[in-house]
């Protein structure tokens, strides 16, 4: 689901600096999301995974800057990131820095949201960018009629998406408290009330799990019932230690001793390390350097909205105003310093954005400063210390001996103030979003009574914010524990046969495809031929951090609930130097959301337990109904291997250029006939972005099309009428106004014209519903786009 941008957070900190603080970008996934490998970030900066999944418009807030809800709202299989992203590089799942939502490096994520997974800042060498004619006009593409009218009956040949779902859209009511509904989101709804039940009977029997982080899981949400979740006094005290345990510091040595602990504890330094797959190896890890950026000073002056979020949560802790201006006055200067030393391309870059960053002897890097023991940091963290690392922001470390010393001492502990409490907001804005999203996916009543008195729990939501906040500590435990539960044996090994004839339907299209050249299908193939699969759920020796956490009893909901966030980051420093497992599951990301991804830097598709559910996919479903349900998701997350994007990288996951010249011209030139196709089209008082969504859009294509084919060839009875009814079934969905309005803003298109459109360039369609010259649903077969 969509964020409500005007939601008051679980702990009433919204009037103190949720209010200030910009909500977190959300995604909209098909149910299929197409990631890229996440990283570990410790940093001042903001670090955003992304992920793209093929879910539609829904909310996949995830709890904390690094640890996504379990159960939240589902992903569509789309190039979403989550949080930022479609790049080669670099996206955290670590300590992210606030405020932004998880990002990983997933591309394909389908469902959509909001922003759905932004993509991030692209890299000029070489060209990450999508390739579609930006100057596309912007005029009304009329292209079927208004597709987004409120219709009662289509037929189908001319509004196949109202056709099939026009009776409950216009029977369906949207409000404040469900702001969304659709397929995705009864799907969502179902699977978290299952599993919230089964947590809370596991929480109240006599008997020990074997599994470990089960049993922690418990007694978190045990203690956290306890907990009075609707005061703001249950955060500032412990926010409060932390900026305390910075103003305390007397010296720049002071600061260089803190910063291992600060990185542990999952707090921002001034600079980031990230861990990611190394750009010129995709066997191994290597760490990325990424420097501070200006946190409250920009061009046109002091930012009102940051600086009012600090002032007013140091305002409501008791703190001086002397304090308070000396913090401001310290965080201003030192963003002039940045401002004054960083190049305007290291100012503006992003932490998740995929480039080829020049690599740097580690010692080179370490010698550059006096006051910052980066030997020493490294080793602590990762346990050795690296020959090399890449710098993504150089400016900021040839500069770093004027950035970080005795004279910037004093501006550096404000700034650092300044940048934690604006960190740790983010992550509480993402855990009020995420437990609003929770309560409209689970329960429209408990979602109603928490918009009307957020700061007054009553018991039940009191329960229902300590089993949220529990489940989304423990999100990997839940996907290991409940992902059995929710998807029999039979499923998995029903869908992972499934996988396997799409990929083998691909390769026909690939082989069969009459404008592709012999050399470039051969290196198509063998991309395709290196796939990996995860499905259902990730195993238990996937996860062991949950073993190195203690939960006290002594400690708030948040401070516990912070040491298991900061366990999960230093996991990722822990693994630094094992090997790259292209079928790893990615840490934080849930695999009950009804959701699956392709992540290019490894390139691999997940397919998550959540989206093998009715009506996606069923042994009690026809062929027919399955194949047009998570058939098409799965080809839409294999597409995103090959679409605009995608087909940048090979099959290590590595950018090369696989194509020959001409056969890259003819893709090209396709995928802008693709971004024309859609753009300009009329939905929520806005239009469409063709640029924009052309990935997204390509993905569609591609999965409809290897869907039918795998179809045809595997299934002598199918039926085309089933398998189209269950496509346009499966992308549902009903938004307010406001909600409606933001799809545009995603890189997915809305649901009812990724529906209609898609299908009006595919054949097939046109046979099964007699779709004639005239009609709603027509499109000339000189102006249809298939590319895969």
């Amino acid at each position: 689901m969509k964020l409500n941008k005007n939601l008051i957070g679980v702990f009433t900190f919204s009037a103190v600096i949720l209010g200030a603080i910009t909500t977190t970008q959300t995604a909209k996934a098909d149910t299929v999301s197409d990631s890229q490998q996440t990283s570990t970030v410790s940093s001042a900066s903001t670090a955003t995974t992304t992920s793209a999944s093929i879910a539609t418009p829904t909310s996949t807030s995830s709890l904390t800057s690094s640890a996504q809800s379990a159960v939240t709202a589902p992903v569509r299989v789309e190039n979403s990131t989550s949080n930022i992203i479609y790049n080669a590089l670099p996206t955290a799942t670590g300590t992210t820095t606030a405020p932004s939502s998880d990002p990983g490096t997933q591309t394909g994520s389908e469902y959509p949201s909001g922003s759905e997974y932004p993509t991030g800042s692209q890299s000029s060498t070489p060209v990450y960018t999508q390739t579609g004619d930006s100057s596309i006009s912007d005029s009304t593409n009329t292209n079927g009629g208004d597709w987004n009218g409120d219709v009662v009956y289509s037929r189908p040949q001319d509004n196949f998406y109202m056709y099939e779902n026009g009776s409950w859209v216009n029977d369906t009511d949207v409000n404040d408290a469900t702001p969304e509904q659709g397929t995705f989101n009864t799907v969502t709804g179902n699977i978290a009330n299952q599993v919230e039940q089964d947590f809370i009977n596991f929480s109240n029997g006599d008997d020990d799990s074997p599994d470990n982080a089960m049993n922690e899981a418990t007694w978190y949400y045990q203690l956290t019932s306890n907990d009075d979740l609707s005061n703001v006094g249950v955060i500032t005290p412990d926010l409060s230690n932390e900026v305390n345990s910075i103003l305390d510091l007397k010296n720049i040595q002071g600061v260089n001793q803190a910063f291992t602990n600060m990185i542990g504890k999952d707090q921002p330094t001034p600079f980031s390390i990230i861990i990611n797959r190394d750009q010129n190896d995709p066997t191994k890890n290597a760490l990325y350097f990424f420097g501070a950026q200006p946190l409250m000073l920009t061009d046109q002056g002091i930012g009102s909205d940051q600086e009012n979020a600090v002032v007013n949560f140091l305002q409501s802790a008791g703190y001086s105003d002397d304090e308070i201006q000396d913090i401001i006055t310290g965080t201003v200067n030192y963003d002039q310093l940045l401002m004054n030393l960083e190049s305007a391309q290291d100012l503006a870059a992003d932490p998740n954005a995929a480039a080829n960053y020049t690599q740097m002897n580690f010692q080179d890097l370490a010698n550059m400063s006096n006051y910052i023991n980066f030997n020493g940091i490294a080793d602590t963290l990762t346990g050795t210390i690296p020959d090399y690392v890449y710098e993504m922001t150089p400016s900021y470390f040839n500069n770093i001996a004027k950035l970080i010393n005795p004279s910037t001492f004093n501006d550096l502990k404000g700034w650092l103030v300044s940048d934690l409490i604006l960190y740790r907001a983010g992550e509480l804005q993402n855990i009020t979003s995420g437990f609003q999203d929770f309560l409209q996916e689970t329960s429209p009543s408990l979602s109603q009574q928490y918009l009307e008195d957020p700061d007054n729990l009553s018991p039940q939501l009191q329960q229902a914010a300590a089993y949220y906040l529990t489940q989304s500590a423990f999100t990997d435990a839940f996907s290991q524990y409940y992902g059995p539960q929710i998807v029999t044996p039979q499923v998995e090994a029903a869908v992972t046969k499934m996988t396997k004839q799409i990929i083998y339907s691909y390769s026909q299209q690939i082989i069969n495809s009459t404008w592709l050249d012999t050399a470039t299908k051969r290196n198509a193939l063998g991309k395709l031929s290196r796939l990996k699969i995860n499905i259902g759920y990730p195993s238990s020796t996937d996860f062991d951090y949950y073993n190195r956490v203690d939960i006290e009893g002594n400690n708030s909901a948040y401070v516990n609930y912070r040491n298991l966030v900061g366990a999960q980051a230093l996991q990722n420093f822990a693994d630094f130097k094992n090997p790259v497992d292209r079928n790893a599951w990615t840490q934080g990301d849930s695999a009950l959301v009804p959701d699956a991804s392709y992540d290019r830097l490894t390139n691999s598709i997940t397919i998550n337990a959540g989206i093998m559910q009715s009506p996606f996919f069923s042994l009690s479903n026809t062929a027919s109904e399955n194949l047009g349900g998570l058939g098409v998701i799965i080809g839409h997350e294999l597409t995103h291997g090959f679409d605009a994007t995608g087909s940048l990288y090979d099959g290590n996951g590595e950018l090369n250029d696989w194509w020959s010249s001409a056969d890259r011209a003819r893709f090209n030139q396709m995928v802008d006939n693709m971004a024309a196709e859609f753009n300009g089209i009329p939905y929520g008082g806005g239009s469409v972005n063709g640029v924009q969504t052309e990935d997204e859009n390509i993905a569609d294509n591609g999965g409809l099309n290897v869907a039918l084919a795998t179809l045809e060839q595997d299934d002598p009875g199918y039926n085309l009428q089933q398998f189209f009814e269950n496509y346009a079934y499966g992308w549902r969905s009903k938004y307010t106004s406001d909600l409606q309005a933001d799809q545009l803003q995603d890189v997915h298109t809305p649901d009812s014209i990724r529906v209609n459109t898609s299908l009006q360039n595919i054949q097939a369609f046109y046979d099964a519903f007699d779709v004639k010259p005239g009609d709603g649903m027509y499109l000339a077969p000189d102006q249809r786009v298939n590319i895969w």
